[in-house]
């Protein structure tokens, strides 16, 4: 008499022909018959026993169904998690172990088994593991003593937790003043830290005579972001600047929003500023609301190490800020922003700053929340790309039709009824400008886009009522959200919009010619007030 066994392996078992093994005593003499019941050995049994259990036919029907139910029982199970993976592992090697020696002289019988499919591994953090990973502040500075002091006071005072939140202050250079003010607040015990940049490269080239101080602010970025997510670790880092105020629900905010830069691959930053944030054009009664923007803010902004290494390796020379809100760095992702800025600038201490006072008046009109939120009770998960394109699609096609005169010139009381949003459309750089204007917006453009704008729809508060301005470019018979930004927004935006800030700083008061840099007349009027690379500082523009 010979006996099967099933040797067990990582695939489809089978048996295997070997030398025959003598017969144990008591055993049956009826001729071999592969059965699952001889799977099982029951050496605890006397062989009678076991000889009814492995050789009567209802024991068979009963013994095969057990095992089939128990086999699918233990696949659901192996579904759950690696763990119980892992014990199909030591099953399958018990059974190896214990089973009797193979003989031969016997065909191989293919039996057909359950294949355990390992569920695939969870990434090695998952958002909840970020959300309980520490968030550094880094803080950065490098001149003004009074402001990197009356910053961290704010930072100290408003964060709830040292260990989720440890600081570091980068100070770039060697002023000493500043570092006696960063020096009183380092302590290991508030989590407070300081860093220094000191190398400077590339003094003399031509990026940095083009672009002077942006050209050290770019190497300092540079640096300290380098030094928190590569040296240090941090997998999220929230960036500051010694100029600015914070928000009494700073960190909340920033706290219940960083899961969606793991959870949403369409979303690359978290911004605490807005740049349309003059209390005439938000809701300062619903500042909890929260807006996605094409736009790159700045100013108090949360970024992941992932996009980090994305971008170190191509950090550019100067103007960082710009570079980040071009298609090609961009590729289509968006930022979060608030209603009401969580940042301000304290124009006191700030001073002119590297762009010379060129938007003081805008900077200066920013407020701060008259009440903090507690943002771990806003539905953050509202703006994931699909369900927030949805929301808006239906807000927009629900709002009131608009043209843009009446708006522009307040004709008609085109927004009496507060209870309603409009809108309105904008169909050139042009059109967007005298709508800026009239409002209050800022209206430079930078990649084709204009600033807050998502999709090429910028919003604001007009008299108390929602406006929502939509671009010219945007399909409306199509569902919001299925163009791509790439469709609405183009460079030639950027080059219309700077002639027409030429022309208004120019053409109005000191050239009463032909408004147009490449005519001769107007050239040779440059170059005899020996300005030429104030005209070539304007790069290119088209006439319009």
């Amino acid at each position: 008499m010979v006996k099967g066994v099933i040797k067990a392996y990582d695939g489809p078992a089978s048996l295997i022909p070997q030398k025959a093994a003598s017969k144990p005593p008591g055993s049956s003499s009826l001729p071999y018959k592969f059965t699952f019941g001889s799977m099982f050995q029951l050496p605890c049994l006397p062989t009678r026993y076991r000889r009814q259990i492995n050789c009567t036919r209802h024991s068979r029907k009963i013994l095969l169904a057990a095992v089939l139910i128990l086999s699918a029982f233990y696949v659901l199970l192996t579904q759950k998690g690696e763990g119980f993976a892992k014990l199909g592992q030591i099953d399958r090697k018990l059974l190896g172990q214990n089973a009797a020696p193979p003989i031969v002289g016997v065909e191989p019988v293919h039996v057909v088994v359950p294949k355990i499919v390992h569920p695939k591994a969870l990434p090695k953090e998952t958002a909840t593991s970020i959300a309980q990973a520490p968030t550094a502040v880094l803080v950065m500075a490098a001149t003004r003593a009074a402001a990197i002091r009356n910053h961290l006071e704010q930072i100290l005072k408003h964060r709830p937790d040292p260990e989720q939140f440890p600081v570091i202050v980068s100070q770039d250079g060697d002023n000493e003043f500043v570092a006696r003010a960063i020096n009183e607040f380092v302590s290991d015990e508030k989590q407070v830290y300081s860093i220094r940049h000191r190398e400077r490269t590339g003094i003399g080239s031509p990026s940095h005579k083009s672009a002077k101080n942006y050209f050290f602010i770019a190497q300092h970025y540079k640096f300290a972001l380098d030094e928190v997510f590569f040296k240090r670790g941090y997998k999220t880092v929230i960036i500051t600047e010694d100029d600015l105020d914070i928000a009494e629900d700073f960190f909340s905010y920033f706290r219940s929003t960083r899961h969606l830069l793991f959870e949403d691959p369409s979303i690359w930053c978290i911004s605490a500023w807005n740049d349309n944030g003059n209390p005439s054009l938000v809701d300062r009664g619903h500042s909890e609301q929260l807006w996605r923007t094409d736009f790159f803010p700045g100013l108090g902004w949360m970024l992941s190490a992932e996009t980090w290494k994305e971008l170190s390796p191509i950090w550019p020379e100067a103007y960082w800020d710009d570079w980040l809100r071009q298609a090609k760095i961009r590729k289509n992702r968006v930022c979060i922003r608030p209603e009401v800025s969580r940042t301000s600038h304290n124009m006191k201490l700030a001073g002119k700053g590297s762009s010379n006072g060129l938007y003081k008046n805008f900077l200066a009109s920013i407020r701060l929340p008259d009440k903090p939120v507690d943002f771990s009770l806003v539905d953050t998960d509202r703006l994931r790309k699909d369900s927030y394109d949805a929301n808006l699609d239906h807000t927009l096609r629900s709002s009131m039709i608009i043209s843009l005169d009446d708006l522009v010139n307040r004709t008609k009381a085109t927004v009496a009824n507060k209870e309603v949003s409009y809108r309105v459309v904008y169909q050139n750089p042009r059109e967007f400008k005298g709508l800026a204007k009239a409002f209050g917006l800022m209206f430079d453009i930078r990649g084709g886009m204009s600033r807050t704008a998502y999709l090429g729809m910028v919003t604001f508060m007009a008299e108390g009522a929602r406006v929502y301005a939509i671009h010219g470019d945007m399909d409306l018979e199509k569902p919001f959200g299925t163009q791509s930004a790439s469709d609405i927004y183009s460079d030639v935006w950027d080059k219309k919009m700077r002639y027409l800030e030429f022309a208004e700083f120019y053409c109005k008061s000191r050239w009463h010619g032909k408004c147009d840099p490449t005519d001769p007349e107007m050239y040779a009027w440059f170059k005899k007030r020996n300005q030429l690379n104030r005209l070539k500082a304007w790069g290119e523009l088209i006439v319009n």
